[in-house]
């Protein structure tokens, strides 16, 4: 947003540092496949929205704990190497 000062968005951005360092270190050890790690960060991040989406809407325990799963699986399974 243009009303959120540059000071304000790399402070929010800060507190997820830590998961480029994870994906980089997924990375170098051949863990995740080889590809930019902000690459990997946005498309995790987009698409979380979706599984979030899709639990909230399911009915059963059950249910949820499978999508859960299932969305999980095939985020990984687009970042493994």
């Amino acid at each position: 947003s243009t009303f959120v000062s540059t000071t304000a968005q790399e402070e929010g951005m800060s507190r997820f540092l830590f998961l480029q360092d994870l994906v980089v270190d997924g990375i170098r050890e051949g863990t995740i496949r080889e590809c930019d790690p902000q690459l990997v960060l946005f498309m995790m991040a987009s698409a979380m929205p979706g599984l979030i989406a899709r639990v909230a809407a399911a009915k059963t325990k059950k249910e949820k704990d499978e999508i859960i799963s299932q969305g999980l699986d095939l985020v990984w399974s687009g970042m493994k190497a």
